[in-house]
């Protein structure tokens, strides 16, 4: 977690190291819920092609089982907890009409319904209040939480200091790191060119001692304005409060972050996928076995039973 702007200083690193296994797992869960299982958990691949390496069967022809549970996970839940919009009733029927037309004003069931997915696969839900002027009113759009660095107090890592947003901008042939910082009221943009950029870096995790892949970039000498259209200073709000709205999953004493849903069936709905494959491929798609065979001296399987 980060308890302060030093991560935004000239020299720095971004995204910082304490947050790349957090945005590591909005990487993996996200691919899961978007059908790329295998892609995401490349390590359930290779066991399938160390099995089938002892088949007469092409890699060409191998067909990877997928069956979606996670998505299947995210479409019941959401159907459960929302559903179709509410209806509204009440003695006076311009209460009811004007609740109505305050949830479309302001997006927020759409909205929900779209960032109900965040809540379950990543475990954080962000969103952003924003000014329509066109129809004299806030709504309120949903933020990918990989761009989510909340400053937090060390007393106290639930006490939100400031909400930080930040992104890797291409800006023709280079990189600008944009952002926006969120304080109670108001918030200021600010924008930093990019000394150098490595995508091939990696981060050990020195609790699992996992190997994480990621993109690192140096943060170089903070701009006036930026080569884009995202305008650099400092803007109210008209809020009391902040204008970026945070709801964890499941999240623990100890820290701010949620926790996905998708973890507690990562490990078996792989497993289903694995065995299913295998099916597929050795019993329905393999020559027919025969019922006998020599006697085999190793641990390698033949094509009969």
């Amino acid at each position: 977690m980060l308890y302060d702007l030093d991560f935004l200083r000239q020299g720095e690193q971004f995204p910082p190291e304490s947050e790349i296994k957090r945005l590591d797992g909005y990487r993996v869960n996200g691919m899961l819920y978007n059908d790329e299982a295998w892609n995401a958990l490349p390590d359930y691949k290779k066991r399938v092609m160390y099995i089938l390496q002892n088949f007469s069967v092409s890699s060409e022809s191998i067909y990877l089982f997928s069956a979606n549970h996670w998505a299947d996970l995210v479409n019941k839940e959401t159907g459960l907890i929302y559903g179709e919009l509410p209806e509204v009733s009440c003695t006076r029927e311009e209460l009811a009409d004007g609740v109505l037309e305050m949830l479309s004003d302001t997006s927020f069931f759409d909205k929900a319904i779209e960032g109900v997915a965040d809540f379950i696969s990543l475990g954080d839900w962000v969103t952003k209040a924003v000014e329509n002027k066109d129809n004299n009113a806030w709504e309120f759009i949903n933020i990918d939480p990989s761009t989510w660095f909340p400053i937090v107090s060390i007393e106290n890592v639930k006490d939100i200091k400031m909400h930080v947003l930040a992104w890797i901008a291409e800006v023709g042939k280079h990189y600008e790191l944009h952002v926006q910082i969120h304080e109670k009221g108001k918030f200021t943009n600010r924008a930093f060119a990019i000394a150098s950029y490595n995508k091939d870096s990696y981060y050990i995790d020195s609790v699992t001692n996992q190997k994480i892949a990621c993109a690192t970039y140096e943060i170089g000498k903070e701009l006036t304005e930026s080569g884009t259209d995202f305008k650099v200073g400092t803007f109210s709000t008209g809020l009391k409060d902040f204008a970026v709205l945070h709801s964890a999953n499941n999240k623990t004493a100890r820290s701010i972050y949620g926790s996905s849903d998708f973890d507690l069936i990562t490990d078996s709905a792989m497993e289903y996928n694995v065995r299913q494959t295998l099916k597929d491929v050795v019993l329905d798609k393999h020559t027919a076995p025969i019922l006998s065979g020599p006697p085999l001296h190793d641990e390698r399987v033949g094509n009969y039973i």
